[in-house]
Formats: structure tokens, sequence, C-alpha cells
């Protein structure tokens, strides 16, 4: 009925018995172009063909890869070239609108948005104001702390004892300055 499709070691698609290759690859953009690395070694530039439309860029390679990339945004086909190297085949597709960056290198279809918006996205603003929110949190902590730390080291014996009485006895509920009132106050059981 249909062919098999299996994916070997050799990054190979079975079809059947027929062997198509695939070949990994990678993009990166600056302000005016996006350039697209097909990882293919050793192919013959004759053996290559790249077709570039204003929003798509159409690879075959006579071995039996053929891919189409319906790119993210267009590009100005008649500008945009190809080398075929020893080690890949890069591809400089030059953008219609120069300094738009490309969040991803194709179009998205809806079904793929949907499933892109159902992932776990990390808004990393927030978190970084989240962070620094808690740091200003705990440096106002500190800074109460400190205060206290201040009074302690300033004051006299019974304000030391009624200070050290009033906290412990409270557990951290309390903090009195007053040693004629702490020393006969019970902070336990309030």
């Amino acid at each position: 009925m249909f062919p098999s499709v299996i994916l070997n070691t050799l990054n190979e698609i079975s079809v059947g018995r027929k062997q198509l290759p695939m070949y990994r690859h990678s993009w990166f953009q600056s302000n005016a172009i996006v350039e697209v690395d097909i990882m293919a070694k050793g192919i013959p530039e004759s053996q290559v063909s790249v077709e570039f439309s204003p929003h798509s860029l159409h690879i075959v390679i006579s071995d039996g890869y053929d891919t189409t990339f319906d790119l993210y945004d267009e590009i100005n086909p008649s500008e945009s070239s190809y080398a075929v190297l020893k080690t890949k085949v890069e591809i400089r597709l030059v953008k219609k609108m120069a300094g738009v960056q490309w969040p991803r290198l194709e179009q998205v279809t809806s079904e793929e948005e949907q499933t892109q918006k159902t992932h776990d996205r990390k808004d990393w603003d927030t978190i970084e104001r989240e962070i620094r929110g808690d740091e200003e949190e705990e440096n106002q902590d500190d800074d109460v702390m400190g205060f206290f730390k201040k009074i302690f080291a300033d004051a006299d014996d019974d304000t030391r004892k009624a200070m050290m009485k009033s906290y412990q006895e409270s557990g951290g509920t309390a903090l009195s300055t007053n040693w004629a009132d702490v020393s006969s106050k019970d902070y336990k059981n309030k």
C-alpha cells in the first residue's frame, strides 16, 4: 500500500528500497542577509540546484535531496546567491527589508503556532525583574537588620538584655528595648 519510511543511522530516509539522503542545515542572520548552510560534503556544483522566490527557497541535490523552505519573511531573489563548498552548500538570502530580525527561518503554520503557544515559553525580562525585586527585598531586609544591629551595638547592657529576651522568647515576633518592661513580661505564652 504505502512504502515504509525508516530513518537509519546514515541520516538517510529509506522509502521502500531507495535511500534518500537527509542533510543537516543551520542558519544565521545579519541585518541584511540570512545564510542557510546545508551540510552536504563532497557534492559537485553541477549536482546542486537552488531556486529563489520572494517567500521560499527550493534546494535540489541530484542524490535525491529535495526540500523547500517557506521563508519567514520576504527576500530579494535576484540578489540572493549560493556557493557549493567542500563541506556544505552555502546559501545567502538577501532580506527585502534590511534590519528586520527573523525569529526563525521558516513561517509557522497555524498548527505549529498552536503547538508553540502550548509550550512553556519563558519571558526572561519578567524573570529578571522578579530576581531584581527579590534582591531589593533582601536589601530592604538587610537594611532593617542593619538598623537593629546598630541599635544593639550602641545600646547599654539593660537594652541588650531586653532585646535578646523579647526577641528569643517571642520567637522573633517581638523586639523591645525597655528592660523594665521586658524583665517582668512573659513572651512565651503570647
